[in-house]
């Protein structure tokens, strides 16, 4: 083991070598001066955007002054001053902006004087600010040969054949901006400019669907002619379209004709004059609603809906299927609250699955039946008595005037009121509502879970659950 001393001989002779090599790295007298126009980008900590400000910096000796124009602080006056041996400056001044008073702290500009970055705070007003700057030679317009500089495009970007440092990007490089045209190679040309050659045999499209073999010769799209009579479209329903010497051209076909509007909720479309008119709203089957985009699907929504504290319902999916549904007590005020039956105000039966949803993302229909206002209501010294035409469905609607006790009960049964299936899961939904298109609405639903009883053939539940 070498003696202490030894060791702390060794250390001191490579402590003066690294500095006598640091000191002989840098000219003698030479100083750091920041004078000219710098390209300036601006952090703002919880700001996300970065924000570029053009700056003038003038320095005297150790004295340093700072001006520009910068985002959301606007025109900035700042002076400080600089270490011209390591580049080390601090200053503070106004700024006409939302922040007027500026401190730019721990500043340093590189030795060759092509870059600096400082902390800065902004206070004084109702926007402070706090965050970082970066300056950059390179990118101020301004081509300075002095500090190595061979070209200077007025940004600090790479990719546009002079870089961030500005010098010129290698001969072939892909580069911006691009001819947009596909049969280009964009590439640098080495000495700073974005060149497009036509060089490439690439695919290319004429976006004509009466031509084929479109491919790149010398910089452009060359296309073959298709044979006359090859099919083409002008995507209107109402025309017949084919290739005539390199175009697509278009014939009216006779009025009537089926067409297709583009609009899922209206059908019986037919052309006129070589349009497409507007057809008329989609009917779909009781308890769905058209919405576009989709077509028919199961309506659980749009109802304000009373439910009742005692209930049950009865599903049988076997021959004849059947449902029965009782929802108790009811109390209606009047026998308006369930609107004119008679006349106007048509209803629907939906017993609906809210857990398995259809393809469309919507709930699946168990049992669905129309009961339309007409001559299959009757009104009863209570409320409202309906039967179907063909006497498988009937429906009870007890008011509960006077003090009696309300009630709705409901059976269906036969081939005309087909149970789609029994959920594989408890939970169903049963509303006795206002048809689609009636005013003002009405909903009256019922919500069981668990069921007393749930076969793949069987559904019994009630509420309260005994």
């Amino acid at each position: 083991m070498q003696p202490r001393g030894e060791v702390v001989k060794w250390l001191c002779a490579r402590l003066l070598i690294v500095l006598i090599a640091a000191t002989a790295a840098r000219p003698a007298g030479a100083q750091v001066d920041m004078t000219g126009p710098w390209f300036s980008r601006i952090f703002v900590i919880f700001f996300p955007d970065v924000l570029e400000c053009p700056l003038d910096i003038v320095q005297t000796g150790m004295m340093l002054t700072v001006s520009g124009d910068c985002p959301l602080v606007g025109n900035v006056n700042i002076a400080g001053t600089i270490d011209p041996m390591t580049g080390d400056f601090e200053a503070s001044g106004t700024a006409a902006g939302a922040c007027p008073t500026i401190t730019l702290t721990m500043g340093h500009a590189s030795l060759d004087g092509t870059t600096f970055h400082v902390g800065f705070q902004c206070s004084g007003g109702p926007l402070p600010a706090l965050g970082g700057i970066d300056g950059f030679r390179c990118g101020n317009g301004v081509l300075d040969a002095g500090v190595g500089e061979v070209c200077e495009d007025g940004n600090h970007l790479n990719g546009d054949c002079c870089s961030n440092t500005c010098q010129y990007e290698p001969p072939g490089q892909h580069c911006f901006p691009t001819d947009a045209n596909v049969c280009t190679d964009d590439v640098c040309d080495g000495a700073g400019t974005c060149i497009h050659v036509n060089n490439n045999t690439l695919p290319c499209d004429d976006f004509n669907q009466c031509t084929t073999g479109d491919h790149c010769v010398d910089g452009a799209c060359v296309t073959t002619v298709v044979p006359d009579g090859d099919p083409c479209t002008d995507f209107n329903d109402c025309t017949a379209d084919s290739c005539q010497g390199g175009a697509c051209v278009s014939t009216t076909v006779p009025d009537g004709t089926t067409c297709n509007d583009g609009y899922d909720c209206l059908a019986g479309e037919t052309c006129l004059g070589g349009q497409c008119q507007l057809g008329s709203p989609v009917t779909c089957a009781p308890c769905f609603r058209c919405y576009e985009g989709v077509g028919c699907s199961v309506e659980q929504f749009g109802y304000t809906c009373e439910t009742a504290d005692a209930e049950a319902i009865r599903l049988d999916n076997a021959t004849p299927d059947s449902a029965n549904w009782r929802f108790h007590p009811y109390v209606a005020t009047a026998l308006a609250d369930v609107g004119d039956p008679l006349s106007s105000t048509s209803y629907e039966f939906c017993v609906v699955d809210p857990i398995n949803f259809d393809p469309q993302g919507f709930p699946s229909l168990i049992f669905g039946a129309a009961l339309p206002a007409g001559s299959s209501w009757k009104q009863t010294h209570s409320g409202y008595y309906f039967r179907s035409p063909d006497k498988k469905m009937r429906v009870r609607i007890k008011s509960g005037l006077n003090g009696g006790q309300g009630k709705i009960l409901l059976r269906a049964k036969g081939p005309a009121y087909d149970v789609n299936y029994l959920p594989p899961v408890d939970y169903i939904s049963v509303y006795f509502r206002t048809a689609d298109g009636v005013t003002p609405k009405h909903c009256f639903a019922s919500y069981f879970y668990p069921p007393l009883i749930s076969t793949p053939t069987k559904y019994r539940a009630q509420n309260p659950v005994p």
